[in-house]
């Protein structure tokens, strides 16, 4: 209970009138309050912990402590058992419980309503910690139940329209297809997302049909789509894009390297004053914002390396 928890005692003018600790870092201040005065986020876009990277991310804090503070609001008018919710951080606060850590270090965000606190919150984890598509998805459908535009939706997450759109079409999928996408369930147990996206358009009982049966048989992607198109037709179901074939996707692939390995050129062989003078007159936000990017483009990118390596 947070009524239990032990105030940090601070003197000087690191102190406060509720007992948290203050540093400055970057011109923003950390405070080091009590784990048990935080609590998570109801409706934060994460949705799923792998408690196998939990169990690794608490070993390192409690070998190193926790290196990156966490972001909160302020919620102590609101006469809860909690002085601060999380904004993004709550790996790190599931990491600090396993390690044992009573304390934890904060920087207190100003959010306008719940809406804003959730936009931050996609804003500081989707270039961070790989998010699964299914969360993806459902954090995408709340920006547009709230009119938010495509344009704006794929800046939030820093990647492209089609990204966005293409995790939109995830919940076309009835749930119970939707439910043998999570990664809680055993790997064996899983649907592929790009094999559950050919089941768009099957009504409900039948999508969840197919999917037990391509998971139970083992089905490998084109044996799956064979089946599921052998079903359409029954139907009267196109499944996918009839004008797509192995050439002209070939092409698409090959055309994209191309065209990625000539932009590259155009940067990769620049001195790193090039790159300082660009950035010189860019905010912090700027700088982090485009790191992330790039970080996440060499995420896709090796994605892509190993798809076409594994090709037979």
């Amino acid at each position: 209970m947070v009524a239990q928890a032990t105030r940090l005692s601070v003197q000087g003018n690191g102190g406060n009138s509720n007992g948290a600790k203050h540093e400055e870092v970057k011109n923003e201040e950390i405070l080091v309050v009590p784990r048990l005065s935080i609590q998570p986020f109801p409706n934060q876009p994460r949705k799923f912990f792998n408690q196998d990277k939990l169990r690794k991310l608490g070993n390192s804090v409690k070998a190193k402590g926790q290196l990156v503070p966490i972001h909160v609001k302020d919620i102590r008018e609101e006469k809860c058992r909690f002085d601060w919710e999380l904004i993004d951080g709550q790996r790190r606060w599931h990491a600090c419980g396993i390690a044992g850590k009573e304390t934890m270090r904060i920087i207190v965000d100003e959010v306008e309503d719940e809406d804003d606190q959730f936009e931050k919150s996609v804003i500081y984890n989707f270039g961070r910690e790989d998010h699964h598509p299914v969360e993806n998805a459902l954090a995408i459908k709340r920006f547009r139940d709230r009119k938010k535009p495509l344009e704006e939706i794929a800046d939030i997450f820093s990647r492209s329209i089609g990204w966005v759109q293409y995790h939109e079409k995830i919940l076309e999928l009835c749930q119970g297809v939707i439910d043998m996408l999570s990664p809680e369930l055993p790997a064996e147990e899983q649907i592929p997302l790009l094999t559950a996206l050919l089941l768009i358009g099957f009504p409900a009982k039948v999508q969840v049909e197919l999917a037990r049966t391509i998971v139970e048989k083992k089905l490998r992607h084109g044996q799956a789509k064979k089946l599921i198109r052998k079903r359409g037709e029954a139907l009267g179901i196109t499944v996918g894009s009839p004008d797509r074939t192995p050439s002209k996707d070939y092409a698409i692939l090959t055309n994209f390297v191309k065209r990625t390995q000539r932009e590259l050129d155009l940067l990769i062989d620049n001195s790193p004053s090039f790159f300082g003078g660009m950035l010189r007159d860019r905010t912090r936000d700027e700088r982090a914002n485009l790191v992330t990017r790039i970080e996440q483009v060499k995420f896709d990118l090796n994605g892509l390396y190993n798809a076409v390596k594994r090709a037979k």
